[in-house]
């Protein structure tokens, strides 16, 4: 392979994908409230330092608030009773079993999947791991009951300020995220459903509206929230992938939306998707309610190092003006400006998670505003 290489010196390919020049901030009528879960207070849950879902972008959103109009806010601790509101005990207690049942240092990954028997548990301790958990690459470690009861405080804490008329408009940078675990299962690096808490402590004020514009499907999400005739659940993902739900026909009872994508599908079928399947869904749904709406996602907007991203900037721009329309359509007293222009996420996406350069702080605004660049994520609005 060395004796290949005839140039001297060897060349280098100029970057394939040069990070655009920031753009001006966009104007905000008031500061975002933030709430995070890294930095400092990281608890150190999963033993990746690789792949995306890893510490190095929440430190990299942190540096990147310098001097922006954000106010953040310490995580209160509600317990476990919002959580066994919306996920099954037994998966609560396996989880938390984990901080004595696995050894500081080591992992333990589902490697058998027994049948899901409702009336008894496998006696085996980590089998277990498969009877709770989805997939093969979720790890469980000593410290994951830890973390991801912290984010999930972070989503109540959102949801309070929010509920309580305090905030405008919340996000959350937590770690682990939330939308693929279910009500009595886990997996896809998610242990307990964040977005889904936050959407079920404002149910208590009004109707909540979920958009998830992550690249996978938030089955958990939708799980929880299938029976739900008062809740919203709007998501474009691509299909087929992980986890393998989200079809247009799974409706729940009348409340789901799901807009799949193809791999390959651009901006021009992501629009379609939002305007003529999502949108007008939530136009129904709003009309005359107060209303409180979260985004929940992660890796949509377009970058290399993800599969068949399907959006870019305009994209943002446009369904950020008619989400503000179906915020003023659903009579709320206080409706947003409109999202922030998203500028264009790609290089500073691929970069934060790999933690090799500050985000611009264009670029970290629009990801607070469209939950692209979200952890948990949670961006929550009344």
């Amino acid at each position: 392979l060395l004796a290949s290489v005839k140039d001297d010196p060897v060349l280098i390919r100029a970057p394939r994908y040069p990070a655009p020049s920031p753009g001006p901030l966009p104007k905000l009528k008031h500061p975002i409230d933030l709430i995070e879960t890294g930095t400092a207070n990281d608890i150190s849950h999963s033993p990746f330092k690789g792949y995306y879902e890893r510490p190095a972008r929440v430190a990299a959103i942190a540096r990147a608030l310098d001097d922006l109009p954000i106010i953040r806010h310490e995580i209160q601790d509600f317990g476990l009773k919002p959580i066994l509101e919306i996920h099954d005990k037994r998966m609560v207690t396996f989880l938390r079993e984990s901080q004595d049942k696995v050894p500081p240092g080591q992992i333990v990954y589902p490697e058998i999947f027994p049948i899901r028997y409702p009336d008894r548990l496998p006696h085996n301790w980590p089998m277990r791991a498969g009877y709770f958990c989805i997939d093969t690459s979720t790890p469980i470690t000593s410290n994951v009951f830890a973390a991801a009861t912290r984010s999930a405080n972070a989503a109540l804490t959102a949801a309070k300020l929010v509920g309580s008329g305090k905030s405008e408009m919340t996000y959350v940078a937590g770690r682990p995220p939330g939308h693929h675990a279910e009500r009595k299962v886990f997996g896809g690096f998610c242990y307990f459903n964040n977005a889904a808490l936050a959407a079920n402590a404002l149910s208590r004020k009004g109707r909540v509206a979920i958009l998830d514009v992550d690249h996978h499907h938030g089955n958990g999400t939708q799980d929880i929230f299938w029976p739900d005739a008062s809740m919203f659940y709007g998501s474009t993902h691509q299909m087929p992938l992980y986890p393998g739900t989200g079809s247009v026909r799974e409706t729940g009872a009348g409340n789901i939306f799901n807009a799949p994508l193809r791999a390959g599908d651009g901006s021009a079928q992501f629009r379609e998707a939002m305007g003529s399947v999502i949108l007008p869904a939530l136009d129904v749904f709003a009309l005359g309610r107060s209303l409180y709406e979260a985004w929940s996602g992660l890796d949509r907007y377009h970058f290399p190092s993800l599969p068949s991203g399907h959006t870019r900037s305009p994209d943002w721009d446009r369904h950020g003006w008619r989400l503000n329309h179906v915020l003023l359509q659903a009579g709320n007293p206080r409706p947003s400006e409109r999202c922030p222009s998203a500028g264009d996420l790609r290089s500073a996406l691929e970069e934060a998670s790999e933690g090799r350069r500050r985000i611009s702080r264009r670029t970290l605004l629009t990801g607070i505003a469209t939950a692209a660049a979200g952890l948990v994520g949670a961006y929550i609005w009344r």
